[in-house]
């Protein structure tokens, strides 16, 4: 099992950004998600009224763990691109068979939607347009 931890920021209508929560997804050595483990940052909860998947993860201070059937659950399936745009990252950053841990981790300032997720030991980071030049 290969466990990563990832910031997760949420911007707000007003462009700002705060601090969403924390998450864990922990994969097999196939590569496939078996959980994942989320909590909300205390900025989040004081300050949004919502919750990133209304299904799944309540508006609450506990840590979630979430089981997964090889697949990524919809909050963060829903910031990964389609099968060509994996198969494209995939070339770019010369990972033959990347894991939905390795996707995020190159997708760090190129997320499209209101989540952006980061390596646990990344910087803060502004959105910006999504690209570099």
């Amino acid at each position: 099992m290969v466990s990563n931890i990832f910031k997760v920021r949420f911007k707000l209508p007003s462009g700002d950004i705060i601090r969403c929560g924390i998450a864990g997804v922990i994969e097999n050595t196939r590569k496939q998600v078996d959980s994942v483990e989320f909590a909300y940052h205390k900025d989040y909860l004081s300050k949004v009224k919502h919750p990133i998947d209304p299904s799944t993860l309540h508006l609450t201070s506990n840590v979630f763990k979430l089981y997964c059937d090889k697949s990524a659950l919809g909050f963060i399936d829903d910031i990964l691109p389609d099968s060509w745009g994996k198969k494209v990252l995939s070339r770019i950053h010369n990972i033959p068979y990347p894991s939905i841990s390795d996707l995020l981790k190159v997708m760090e300032y190129s997320t499209v939607g209101a989540l952006h997720f980061s390596s646990e030991d990344s910087s803060d980071i502004s959105f910006g347009l999504g690209v570099s030049v």
